[in-house]
């Protein structure tokens, strides 16, 4: 049976390539996925929906309750937003809606696999940007630099994964403009939003709304990963067009998580502030942990994860794709290898700490050994 360009062309993922091969007994700093409850009152607004017996389909672009919740969160119009099956279709119909096979598409280096990877699958091809050094800040020279007559879109992600790193409003100004004045247009993928510890998020649509199509969800902020619901805003006529991939990909989002999604926005002030409080928490300590280890790290700015510089074990054979199964098979610690999202990674460990302090404590002492014993033995 032959198998088409875009499924052959796909990159497996690091971060599920490393996960899978966890043991039972495994800490995992791997996903990016919290270990926090569902708020009370969304679980309730789940059972309800549950309790009725039925589960119907609900229209295309999502139930009117669910697309007028998100439009009062984000303060557009209703017309202007799409309920989706996650952030992941968000993604996925973002780029197969708007990049044609022969384009190219920036993508952030290092950056979320997914994106370089949905980027193949709609025919396009996925070119890397640098970010700044250290910072991770967004370039407008870097962007220009590898900008083409091909280029139609550019992908953003702020606060960032795998870095953590918060774009600076006058820096992703200056990239939006040269962006407009070159007809890119961006897609920003803000589902860490409601996790910044130094800084202010900044949204592209704050100053371009009409020029891109902004992601968000449910998933981070109100640990509902599996009940996969987000959201596509943008210009009305666009998120129509948007509209028919939809209906056939996957039909319309899950209805329970479409009903509890105005419940969570209800309660999604207070609940943020919570986590936001219990993720610094764990960054910080994260950070204490792997520096008294000797680790290079910087303080927790955005989302929850810590981009660890490991430069001296890259000795092994490999990098870092080779040193985070090393760490797994000695240590017992799940760690993500920076080279899985992109070049620019390579050379760094993910580590998410979105586990309890004292498994975070624990893992951060046995990482940071098993690489200063790696460095020793040279």
């Amino acid at each position: 049976m032959n198998i088409a360009e875009r499924a052959s062309g796909i990159f497996p993922s690091q971060i599920r390539r490393i996960t899978d091969r966890a043991r039972p007994t495994s800490i995992h700093l791997g996903l990016g996925q919290p270990d926090t409850a569902i708020h009370p009152e969304v679980q309730q607004a789940l059972l309800a929906y549950v309790a009725i017996g039925k589960a119907p389909y609900t229209p295309n672009l999502g139930t009117l309750a669910a697309r007028q919740a998100v439009a009062d969160h984000l303060g557009i119009d209703v017309a202007g937003v799409m309920i989706t099956h996650g952030v992941q279709e968000g993604l996925a119909l973002s780029l197969l809606g708007t990049v044609d096979p022969g384009d190219e598409v920036l993508v952030p280096d290092p950056g979320f696999p997914a994106y370089a990877n949905l980027v193949r699958a709609a025919g396009a091809t996925p070119v890397g940007y640098a970010l700044e050094s250290g910072q991770w800040g967004l370039s407008a020279a870097a962007i220009e630099a590898v900008i083409t007559p091909k280029t139609r879109a550019i992908v953003l992600n702020s606060p960032s994964n795998p870095t953590g790193a918060i774009h600076r409003a006058a820096d992703l100004q200056h990239v939006l403009e040269l962006c407009a004045s070159h007809g890119i247009h961006w897609i920003s993928d803000e589902i860490y939003e409601d996790f910044v510890y130094s800084g202010v998020h900044t949204s592209p649509a704050d100053s371009h709304p009409n020029q891109g199509l902004r992601i968000g969800g449910l998933s981070k902020s109100h640990s509902m990963m599996g009940w996969r619901v987000g959201w596509v805003t943008g210009h009305p006529d666009m998120i129509e067009a948007l509209k028919g991939l939809h209906q056939h990909i996957v039909t319309a989002a899950c209805g329970a998580s479409q009903a509890a999604l105005p419940v969570a926005l209800q309660v999604h002030a207070a609940h943020v502030a919570s986590m936001r409080d219990i993720f610094r928490g764990r960054g910080r300590l994260l950070q204490d942990r792997l520096k008294q280890g000797g680790l290079e790290c910087s303080d927790p700015v955005g989302a929850f994860y810590h981009f660890v510089p490991v430069f001296d074990a890259a000795q092994i054979s490999g990098g870092s794709v080779a040193l985070a199964e090393a760490i797994l098979e000695h240590t017992d610690v799940v760690t993500i290898p920076g080279f899985g999202f992109g070049t620019g990674g390579e050379g760094y460990l993910r580590l998410a700490y979105t586990v309890s302090d004292d498994l975070l404590s624990e893992a951060a002492s046995r990482v940071a050994d098993y690489i200063a014993d790696v460095v020793q033995r040279g």
